[in-house]
């Protein structure tokens, strides 16, 4: 694992996504879908509104960490910060601080990288 990170409110598009992939699990449909009935489309726009929301609830950004993973890609330390500086909304997520306290909920691993661990590493 490159790096796991606090999320901030720039990271709502990519939190979004991965609340909605880690609903899902496996199925076409999870809970947001079923919830709200509406497009895919429709229910990341409320998501990313809800982890956006002044008021602070399961979803909201400063729950999640995420990691992220390049050093395996080869890629140096020049083209990393180029990509940062192109789109580092999409990766990052975090929970408040509570050193008596840990809760892991809704993780989402992109299609392509499952298989490899990277979850179970993570947790």
């Amino acid at each position: 694992m490159d790096d796991v990170r606090s999320a901030e409110p720039r990271d709502a598009d990519f939190l979004a996504w991965a609340i909605l992939a880690a609903t899902r699990s496996h199925v076409a449909r999870g809970w947001f879908d079923v919830l709200l009935a509406r497009p895919e489309s429709a229910c990341l726009d409320f998501l990313r509104r809800l982890v956006l929301a002044e008021t602070r609830s399961w979803w909201h950004y400063s729950r999640f960490y995420v990691a992220e993973v390049s050093k395996s890609f080869g890629w140096d330390e020049a083209e990393q910060k180029a990509m940062w500086a192109r789109g580092s909304y999409i990766f990052t997520c975090a929970f408040e601080d509570n050193e008596d306290l840990w809760t892991i909920e809704n993780v989402a691993t992109v299609p392509a990288y499952r298989g490899r661990g990277l979850a179970g590493r993570l947790i």
